[in-house]
Order: structure tokens, then C-alpha cells, then sequence
């Protein structure tokens, strides 16, 4: 639309140009009355009009005509023939198109406002994204305690609350961390150069050596099993009868810096199949009339009917005895209450009804 409104404009500026260079507008059909009135107030006479210009007519064929000094015509030179097919502007009158104007483009949508400060991490949060995550690592120490004992020391900070297995020289028994991961207890040496060993069921685990020099003058003998059996480990010193001093067991262990010997129970009886271990220590100097051993099995809900299993472990002047097996058959439920007793514990496997 741009394109044809400037053509217009040029083509009528150029004839409006050439109109006015010759002096008149050739118009064809009606007189323009202005043009008319301008004709007459230029004639001779009239008020204001130029007498210096002789007057100017046309003839019948469009010849321009001069007047001369006595009122005729006199005949201008004649101009070229205009060829029929030219075109001849009349009237020209200038037009204008109101263009709309272009539309404003849409404002864009500002950019949302962001919170520096809410972006930016809390300082604990920043402290916890650039702290290096905990040492996940088990360790064990071991150091020698008295009384041939040694006091273990277990850290695993990733493994709160969880049960492991410690092991010594073929003792076995469970024992569980606690809220922290942690574990301290005191366990015997059943050599002088003892090694321990936590192992944990996702297979972490770790290994401490403890020197125990006073192992050889200490006695040992280990009473060991897994699950719901209600074992017990008895030594009566001298002539000592049951209950009665001299009797040690689980109920009156002693405490391992007393005169005598003391008992040691190991492991953890509230855990699902877990291991337990009674190990009772006296001086390889026995007191007089000798220590007799029993063992004793209470026939429960849980084991009344069932066979039991048990393990024995010996130290005698510093070397091992190799491990025995005691097996004991429980009676049926009728005899809920009642104990087994194991007599003659190294020596042969007869059990009698107590």
C-alpha cells in the first residue's frame, strides 16, 4: 500500500511541475470555476490586473491565441500535434491515506524477581552439604585388663543398635551396639597372645591383639551354646554345697579382682538365636578339697521336649584342652520346672534329674 501511494504522489507532483512551467492547466470538460474567476480578474480592466500581458484566447482547435493591438486574435505558434493516444490529466487532486499505525508489540512479561537470600543455603545446611560424610570404618581395641582379661573397645558409628559376633580362640558369643554405634566389655584370654575378632552380619568387622601375660596362671573352663537354652555354669569350690559360699554361678558370679575364682557370662540372651558364653576362671593353685563343675539345663516352654546342644572349652596350665560337645535330650513339657544336671563335665556325659 506504501509502494502505490508514493507513485501517486510522484506522478501527480511531476504534472503539477509542468502545468505551472507553461503557465495554465489544461483541463478537459466542465470550467473549473476557479480557474474562471482567476481568468477574469486578470483580464483588461480588471482591478489589479496586469496591463503589461496581452490577453490570450483559444480558438476552436485549442490554439492559443494573442490578442493584438487592434482586439483580434492574432495567432500564436502553433504547438505539436498531441497524439490521440496520449492520455491528458484533467483535474488533479492530491489524496492521502490513513495508514494504521502499527501495533505496539506486547509488552513482555518481566522477569520474576528472585530472592538471593532465599536461594542462598542456610549455614547449617551449607555446613552439612560441605562436611565430609562420616567415617563408616568398625575398629576394635584391645587391652589387657586384670585377672588374665582383656577390656574390648568397639566403635562403628554406621552401625547403631546392631548385633555382631565376637570370637576368641574358638569362644564365640553375640554381643550388640548401642545408639552411638559403640561397645565396651571385658572379656577372658584364652591365650597369651590373644586376637579378637567383631564380625557383623553385612560382613564389616575388625581384629585386635592384646598381650596377656598372666594367662598362665589362671584355669579356665567355657561353657558355650546358641538360642533359647537355660544353661548354666556351677563350680562349688572346695566342699561349698548349693547357694552356699563357694558356690559361684551366673547368680553369684564375683567380680574378677576377688580372691577365688569368678564367672564371666557373654553375650546377649535377648536376641533372637544369639550366642552365649559362661566362662568361669579360678587360680591354677585350686583351693583345698579341689572345684567340682556342673551344668545345669532348666526344662522350659522353650526347650521341654527338644534336644540341646552345648560346647565346652578348657584351660588347664596355659594350653588349651580341645573342645567337647555336650548333648542333653529334655524331657517332655510335663517336666516344665524342673533341672538337668550334668555331672563329671570333663570326664564323661552322664546327666542326672536334680
Amino acid at each position: 500500500m506504501s509502494h502505490v501511494l508514493s507513485n501517486r504522489y510522484v506522478m501527480a507532483g511531476a504534472t503539477l511541475a509542468v502545468a505551472l512551467g507553461i503557465g495554465f492547466v489544461m483541463q478537459r470538460g466542465a470550467p473549473d470555476p476557479m480557474a474562471t474567476a482567476m481568468r477574469a480578474a486578470s483580464a483588461p480592466g480588471a482591478a489589479g490586473a496586469p496591463t503589461a500581458a496581452a490577453p490570450r484566447a483559444r480558438d476552436g482547435a485549442g490554439a492559443v491565441r494573442e490578442a493584438g493591438a487592434d482586439g483580434g486574435l492574432a495567432a500564436a505558434p502553433a504547438q505539436p500535434a498531441r497524439p490521440a493516444t496520449d492520455a491528458v490529466l484533467t483535474d488533479i487532486h492530491f489524496t492521502s491515506a490513513t495508514i494504521p499505525p502499527r501495533p505496539a508489540p506486547a509488552p513482555r512479561p518481566a522477569p520474576p524477581l528472585r530472592d538471593a537470600a532465599a536461594e542462598r543455603p542456610a549455614p547449617q545446611e551449607a555446613a552439612a552439604e560441605s562436611a565430609p560424610a562420616p567415617a563408616c570404618d568398625v575398629t576394635l581395641e584391645a587391652e589387657p585388663a586384670p585377672s588374665a582379661t582383656v577390656r574390648l573397645t568397639l566403635d562403628a558409628p554406621c552401625l547403631p543398635e546392631e548385633r555382631l559376633t565376637l570370637h576368641h580362640d574358638g569362644l564365640m558369643f553375640t554381643a550388640v551396639t548401642d545408639a552411638e554405634g559403640a561397645l565396651t566389655l571385658r572379656a577372658p584370654a584364652l591365650t597369651s597372645s590373644a586376637v579378637y575378632i567383631a564380625a557383623f552380619a553385612n560382613g564389616d568387622g575388625a581384629v585386635a591383639q592384646a598381650t596377656v601375660p598372666d594367662v598362665g596362671a589362671r584355669d579356665r573352663v567355657a561353657l558355650q551354646w546358641r538360642g533359647a537354652a537355660a544353661l548354666h555354669l556351677h563350680a562349688f569350690e572346695g566342699d561349698a554345697r548349693h547357694g552356699a559360699p563357694g558356690h559361684v554361678w551366673a547368680g553369684a558370679p564375683r567380680a574378677p579382682e576377688t580372691e577365688g575364682g569368678f564367672l564371666m557370662r557373654l553375650g546377649a540372651p535377648d536376641v533372637a538365636d544369639g550366642r552365649v558364653a559362661e566362662v568361669y576362671t579360678f587360680s591354677a593353685e585350686p583351693p583345698a578339697g579341689g572345684v567340682t563343675l556342673t551344668v545345669e539345663a532348666e526344662v522350659t516352654e522353650a526347650t521341654c521336649g527338644t534336644d540341646i546342644a552345648a560346647d565346652t572349652l578348657a584351660l588347664r596350665d596355659g594350653t588349651a584342652a580341645p573342645p567337647r560337645e555336650v548333648a542333653m535330650f529334655m524331657p517332655d513339657c510335663s517336666a516344665v520346672g524342673d533341672f538337668l544336671v550334668l555331672k563329671t563335665l570333663f570326664d564323661d556325659r552322664e546327666i542326672a534329674a536334680e
